[in-house]
């Protein structure tokens, strides 16, 4: 980061803006920043801190105490920086929150403000957004910045005092190690969770144990109650007894299925069911035999029912006969009734189609009268049109009157802002002229009072000459030689009058005089310029400006001249505003806009372009006036007359048409009825037909469901049709019989085949035997379930320790490789330091490395910083301690046994050594500038040409170095300087080359 400009507003002791520009100081590879104390010069590296990272440089500095003391109470504190980096320059903006006094006289509170501009023009605003991209462009937080680039009052020599652990904070900030000690606390971490898991994992076995079923074996049960189980001897073991029990409990199965067998086979229960079925069989056999020697009679019933049904259905065909009979008479009836009616209905629809030819005839009349009627509506629109024309021509010409005389009064406004710059300008001429005349006369009174003061002084000035020969007088001795003449002898000295004017005196009266001559030159150079402005309006005096005091007189007439004008536009403005105060019809004339001559010229403009126009449309409504004119004829120029022969015409119209739609519609009410009868007529002979032949067919299947049913006469017929309510007392008959009959026959059949040649069981022999099987059975389940349970409850015993136990040796494996991992990194190793510190001491070896470097060359040669290896209290070391070796004793001592230029100069190596450090391992950090702000004051001047020497080498690496020092040796040696100048009203900055 290289800086470029920086603008500092209301900052610090700088009242005003003040502006830096780097570019000319930056060449020469060290600039200087040098000035008394208290002038603000730590204020230059707090600006440029506070623009990159909103911060100062120190820690003591607050951002509420930028604003300036010196600034107005309206004027906001802000710093501008621009900076290059990687050869693209970047532009950073800045303002504190800060008190600022608003418009009423009160104090608010105005907020923080950043905006960072990219190379690209893009902006980057707000103070958290703004931070975080000048950290990622910049590579470095505010911490490293100050540790590395800038070095403020207070923190240089912080680095070689700090202790072990103050080193291990800075190095870790600035290096960002905090990943290497979270490493070594995640270790701790996952060893002591890797622990506890073993530990519970043993307890879980334990508990285990503690549920197996021992099944009496005294040695398992020594094995699960003991204080550290042995797991692959409990499991060898526990194994042994579930293969035992998986043995047992297979024998008892097969014991088990082999009498449930035989019990099954031995069932009371089914041979009592097969002698309850022998008995149902005998029963069945009983009741079929029954029921045969009803036959006969149900054979009768069924013919009986049979020809009842025949009847049945002959009687609905007789019926079906009945009904069509009735229906092919009654449409033979209505038939001959249509057949009369339908010649009278023909004849009356021929005399309504006659009259409606005739009507429809006087078409041609009714389009007569149509065109006779539109002639009329055209004449009478034209009428109208002419009408509204002429109305609007009324308009136009009224509109055209009220331009004219707003027009008229548009002109008044525009004399009236004439006479009102001719009388802004008589004002100014008048106020010069009567400025002249003031200044004409206090120049005189002050030029008499200039030679007044001339004279005194002249008098002073000889009075204080004679004092000097006689004070001169006073001081010869006889025989000495006089200092002005020479001679020895000194006969009249000159004598000392008394209240003589002293040297203060005669100065005083200079000083006056001075100051009345530069008040004379002061009214002299307003004179002047009074009077070229005055004569630049308008050439008002023919002499030149030398000559004005000569003649006063011509000046005085000027300015009644002046006066006599300005009274003169003055009432011709006041008449002017009356007349336009009378003008009525002109509502906005007291709109100040009119008071300005160039918007009255184009409302001017624009009226006469409305006039114009207003004007082009009276003529074109003239002209379509005549025209409609000329469309009218001599008889339809009356509106009243018009309408009442249209009105005359539309009632003969209508009549046409009401008469033509009336012997329409009779026509076609009389054609309506005669097609309704042809259809009716039509519709009956359709229905007659077939009507006759379903007639025909219902009597053929009649006499046909006669024959079927044997009916050999009418009588025997209607006997049987008569005996409809025996029907359900006969289908009851031959349906019970039928549906006993089947049931018996279905029941006897499935027992038949069922039992077969059976014979019946002794029950007493079989349920002794059933009962013994049952009770051997119950004993063999009994011992089933318990060895079951025990199988199940030590099965899930031995998986669960035997997975469990799985686990462990992985789990010991990686709690021992962890738990030495993490006594390495924690410091709990022959060296007693930490991964971290480890990490940080070669960090700090590279340091001390470049470090050496430039303290061998700044002392040549005595000097040389060492990483101190001993341990510290308690037996731990960071590692990070130095301590100095001084090659001209050959003994290492402390640190703090250095002198203060000492110090310095080893402080100045150990940040150059940092910062490059820095900028090897942080690919994207580029320390190309670097500021220091105090030390310098202790260095004889050996030293500090060799410190300078060191500082001006880092130009040819491309770096600037800015310092900050009151040392008057510095300024010899380093010629580009910022001068900050103190002063009452706040400092100032001043680059020399």
């Amino acid at each position: 980061m290289k800086p470029l400009k920086l603008t500092m507003t209301a900052f610090g002791p700088f009242a005003g803006s003040e502006t830096i520009d780097f570019s000319s100081l930056t060449e020469n590879g060290i600039f200087l920043v040098t000035g008394p104390t208290g002038a603000g010069k730590t204020m230059i590296f707090d600006a440029i801190c506070f623009a990159l990272y909103g911060k100062a440089s120190g820690d003591s500095r607050q951002n509420e105490n930028f604003k300036s003391d010196f600034a107005p109470a309206g004027v906001l504190c802000a710093v501008a920086f621009d900076f290059e980096l990687r050869g693209k320059r970047f532009s950073i903006f800045r303002q504190p929150q800060q008190q600022k006094l608003n418009t009423k006289g009160q104090m608010t509170t105005v907020p923080a403000k950043a905006e960072l501009t990219l190379p690209d023009g893009s902006v980057v605003t707000g103070t958290a957004e703004v931070n975080l991209r000048i950290g990622e462009i910049l590579g470095l937080t505010l911490a490293q910045f100050k540790q590395i680039v800038m070095l403020a009052q207070g923190e240089f020599k912080r680095l070689l005092e700090a202790s072990s652990d103050d080193k291990q904070e800075i190095f870790r900030r600035i290096f960002s190690t905090q990943l290497f000690d979270r490493f070594s606390q995640a270790l701790g971490e996952r060893s002591r969770k890797l622990d506890d898991t073993i530990h519970k994992q043993l307890d879980a076995i334990k508990v285990l144990a503690g549920g197996i079923d021992c099944a009496g074996d005294a040695e398992l049960y020594a094995m699960t109650q003991a204080a550290s189980i042995d797991a692959p001897t409990l499991l060898e073991a526990l194994k042994r007894l579930i293969g035992q029990d998986c043995n047992a409990l297979e024998q008892l199965e097969q014991s088990i299925t082999q009498i449930t067998e035989e019990r099954d086979r031995l069932n009371p229960e089914q041979a009592a069911a097969i002698n309850k079925k022998l008995e149902q069989r005998e029963d069945l056999r009983r009741k079929l035999a029954v029921l045969q020697k009803k036959n006969g009679y149900v054979d009768e019933q069924k013919i009986r029912l049979d020809r009842i049904r025949g009847a049945q259905q002959a009687s609905r065909s007789e019926q079906l006969m009945e009904q069509l009979g009735g229906q092919i008479r009654q449409y033979r009836q209505e038939l001959r009734g249509c057949q009369s009616r339908q010649p009278v209905y023909s004849i009356a629809m021929q005399k309504a189609k006659n009259a409606m030819e005739e009507a429809k005839a006087r078409e041609g009349a009714k389009q007569a009268l149509i065109e006779q009627r539109a002639a009329l509506d055209s004449a009478y629109s034209s009428l109208q049109k002419r009408e509204r024309c002429e109305a609007e021509l009324v308009e136009l010409r009224q509109k055209l009157a009220q331009a004219l005389c707003k027009e008229q009064t548009l002109q008044k406004l525009k004399a009236r802002s004439g006479l009102l710059v001719q009388l802004d300008e008589a004002e100014k001429r008048l106020g010069y002229a009567q400025r002249l005349s003031e200044l004409c006369l206090q120049l005189m009174e002050e030029n008499q009072a200039f030679l007044s003061l001339k004279n005194e002084y002249i008098q002073q000035y000889d009075r204080f000459l004679s004092a000097q020969a006689g004070l001169l007088a006073r001081t010869l001795e006889d025989h000495l030689p006089c200092p002005v003449c020479g001679s020895v002898s000194h006969p009249d000295p000159a004598r000392l009058e008394k209240d003589m004017p002293t040297q203060n005196d005669l100065d005083q009266t200079k000083g006056r005089l001075d100051e009345q001559s530069a008040k004379i030159s002061s009214l002299e150079t307003e004179l002047k310029t009074t009077f070229r402005q005055l004569n630049y309006m308008d050439d008002v005096f023919s002499f030149d400006e030398a000559d004005i005091l000569n003649r006063m007189d011509e000046v005085g007439k000027t300015v009644e001249r002046f006066q006599a004008q300005k009274s003169t536009l003055q009432k011709q403005k006041k008449q002017l505003e009356w007349e336009i105060a009378e003008e009525k019809a002109f509502e906005e004339r007291s709109d100040p806009r009119y008071n300005d001559e160039i918007f009255v010229l184009e409302e001017i403009a624009r009226l006469t372009s409305r006039i114009q126009r207003t004007k082009a449309e009276i003529d074109a409504k003239k002209a379509q006036i005549d025209e409609l004119e000329a469309q009218l004829s001599e008889g339809m120029k009356n509106a009243r007359q018009i309408e009442a022969l249209s009105a005359s015409l539309r009632t003969q119209i209508e009549q046409i048409d009401g008469q033509i739609a009336a012997t329409t519609q009779q026509y076609i009410s009389a054609k309506s009825e005669f097609e309704e009868i042809r259809k009716t007529i039509e519709l009956a002979q359709e229905k007659l037909t077939p009507l006759n032949e379903q007639y025909l067919a219902a009597q053929i299947k009649f006499h046909a469901e006669l024959q079927s049913h044997c009916f050999v006469s009418r009588e025997m017929y209607e006997e049987y049709r008569d005996a409809q309510e025996e029907i359900p007392k006969l289908e009851e008959i031959v349906q019970n019989y039928g549906n006993a009959t089947a049931a018996i026959s279905a029941e006897l059949g499935v027992l038949e085949t069922e039992l077969g040649k059976q014979q019946p069981i002794d029950l007493a022999a079989l349920q002794q035997r059933h009962r013994a099987l049952t009770e051997e059975l119950a004993q063999r389940s009994s011992d089933k379930v318990k060895f079951s349970a025990r199988l199940q409850i030590n099965t899930q015993a031995c998986n669960a320790i035997a997975q469990r136990f799985d686990g462990m040796e992985a789990l010991f494996d990686e709690y021992k490789n962890v738990n030495e991992l993490y006594r390495l990194s924690s410091g709990n190793n022959a060296q007693r330091i930490s991964f971290e510190s480890y990490v940080l001491a070669a960090y700090f070896d590279d340091i001390i490395a470049l470090a050496n470097l430039r303290l061998d060359q700044m002392t040549n040669g005595r000097y040389e910083l060492r990483r101190r290896t001993d341990r510290e209290k308690f037996g731990r070391s960071s590692g990070l301690n130095l301590e100095i070796l001084d090659h001209f004793s050959g003994k290492a001592r402390h640190i703090t046994t250095l002198s203060g230029g000492e110090s310095f100069k080893t402080s100045l190596a150990l940040a150059l050594g940092l910062a490059d450090i820095v900028q090897i391992y942080s690919g994207g950090v580029v320390i190309d500038t670097m500021f220091i702000d105090e030390g310098f004051g202790t260095l004889d001047e050996e030293s500090l040409g060799s410190a300078v020497q060191t500082l001006m080498s880092l130009k040819n690496g491309g770096r600037v170095v800015g310092i900050i020092s009151h040392v008057a040796e510095l300024k010899e040696c380093i010629p580009a300087r910022i001068n900050v100048l103190p002063g009452k009203t706040g400092s100032s900055c001043r680059i020399a080359t």
